[in-house]
């Protein structure tokens, strides 16, 4: 019989407990990746800000002369 300081919280399996919380870790970090990437202060919107900013210089560049 297994001893139950084999068993995680819930009664789970320390096997078990590990791949879940090893998913878990898996996904936050997805989750933060896509939201660093697509989020409102993410690399795609600073990127199209970026482009903004250059469009606005020149249209002000070429209203001075």
């Amino acid at each position: 019989m297994k001893k139950d300081a084999d068993k995680g919280p819930g009664g789970l399996s320390r096997r078990h407990w590990h791949r879940m919380v090893r998913y878990a870790v898996v996904c936050l970090g997805c989750v933060l990746v896509v939201n660093g990437l697509v989020g409102d202060k993410g690399v795609l919107q600073i990127l199209k800000k970026r482009q903004e900013a250059r469009t606005l210089d020149e249209a002000v560049t070429s209203a001075r002369i």
